[in-house]
């Protein structure tokens, strides 16, 4: 499926069944608010800048995972209004994913044990 702004969604992986995932081709300078519980960054070199906003409505419990192929060297993960993140990452190296696991009581984004 395609969605708007070049988003792709895609499916699975082995292990995993019908689980979503964004695929995005961002440039320096990006801002990316993931639409699935798992985003690949594929972009064509490094980029100096980009920012990621975690999911406006997340439920508790939900898992964002992001990771990319190339090495993104200022990276901004921002929580999104009303919420708040802990242990945000800077910086992404290639071939590394970071993720966050929202719990709703505090509103917050926690580093995720899941990957």
């Amino acid at each position: 499926m395609t969605a708007n702004s070049g988003v792709q969604l895609g499916y699975g992986g082995p292990g995993f069944i019908n689980v979503p995932f964004d695929y995005q081709v961002p440039l320096t300078g990006f801002s990316i608010t993931p639409v699935a519980t798992a985003t690949v960054l594929n972009p064509a070199g490094t980029l100096a800048t980009g920012t990621i906003t975690m999911p406006a409505s997340p439920d508790d419990g939900t898992i964002c995972a992001v990771s990319s192929t190339q090495t993104i060297t200022a990276l901004t993960v921002s929580a999104n209004t009303g919420q708040s993140i802990v242990g945000a990452v800077t910086t992404l190296s290639a071939g590394t994913n970071m993720a966050y696991q929202y719990r709703a009581a505090d509103k917050t984004w926690y580093v995720s044990p899941v990957k």
